[in-house]
């Protein structure tokens, strides 16, 4: 009986050659999609968040997107008369708001000033002591944030304010 001899291959060259198969399958794949017509590049660079359909009595069916970049933001009201220590209530709001889907201007602006958008939802809540605040309401501070929030923007305007939580912590 004859022995087959198998060739002495180190862990170098073997991983050399996994990767030059998977170099070669890229490459084959990306010439196939390019020369079917399959490929579209520079579509959807950017995608929104969510879709959010508008109510049904809309006579033209428009998509909307939720912006929820802005995150959680966690502040502090202003101190009130009643606690010793001069500190104000720790308050979390995660505020979101929609837009036009499609809208690709408006998202990338929201985007870029997602920091300025964070620090006046932030300052708006450290001007205004807790007794302040839940006088006035949930909707009532939506609505004054709005205005604000509004101030900054240039390609478009939110058209209203939402908060996944708004927790004030006593």
């Amino acid at each position: 009986m004859k022995k087959i001899r198998i060739p002495d291959i180190t862990v170098n060259g073997a991983l050399t050659i996994i990767a030059s198969f998977i170099a070669a399958v890229i490459i084959v794949s990306t010439i196939y999609v390019f020369a079917a017509g399959k490929a579209t590049p520079g579509k959807k660079t950017s995608a929104p968040a969510q879709t959010v359909s508008q109510s049904e009595n809309s006579s033209a069916a428009e998509s909307y997107a939720a912006f929820t970049g802005l995150g959680r933001i966690r502040t502090a009201t202003a101190p009130s008369g009643e606690k010793k220590d001069g500190a104000g209530i720790p308050v979390v709001v995660s505020p979101w708001f929609s837009y036009k889907a499609g809208d690709v201007e408006f998202y990338e602006e929201l985007s870029r000033k997602s920091g300025i958008l964070k620090n006046i939802i932030k300052e708006y809540f450290s001007q205004q002591t807790a007794e302040t605040l839940r006088k006035k309401g949930e909707e009532r501070i939506k609505s004054e944030l709005c205005a604000e929030l509004n101030a900054q923007l240039t390609l478009n305007k939110i058209q209203a304010l939402y908060f996944s939580e708004y927790i004030f912590l006593d």
